[in-house]
């Protein structure tokens, strides 16, 4: 009966946020992390794809495709991210993965009509 609601409740995620340090550090590593991610997968794995199919639409279109199945899959992984930083209360983390959905989302508009 000594327990106060306080301890009894202190060990979930959602009682007390993230201290700023930890959630600026997690958000600045994960932001560039995925954003590199993005870009070594833009060049790699679209690029060469579309240089290695020397002007075989069919390929090229294959390689479009498989792109965006990829960048899809990022955007629902980042939009999990950000429902996961909400829950651990982890602001900065939220706000950095938000802004690597808007850049995925920008990223997937501005490829070809398949």
């Amino acid at each position: 009966m000594t327990n106060t609601p306080s301890q009894a409740w202190s060990w979930r995620p959602w009682t007390r946020p993230v201290p700023r340090g930890v959630d600026i550090l997690l958000a600045v590593v994960l932001f560039l992390v995925e954003v590199g991610r993005l870009a070594v997968d833009a060049f790699l794995g679209v690029g060469l794809e579309v240089w290695a199919a020397q002007g075989n639409e069919a390929q090229i279109a294959a390689a479009d495709r498989a792109y965006l199945r990829r960048l899809r899959t990022h955007l629902v992984v980042a939009l999990c991210a950000v429902v996961l930083a909400a829950v651990f209360r982890a602001r900065r983390t939220a706000y950095a993965h938000v802004w690597v959905a808007l850049i995925i989302g920008v990223m997937s508009l501005n490829e070809r009509d398949l």
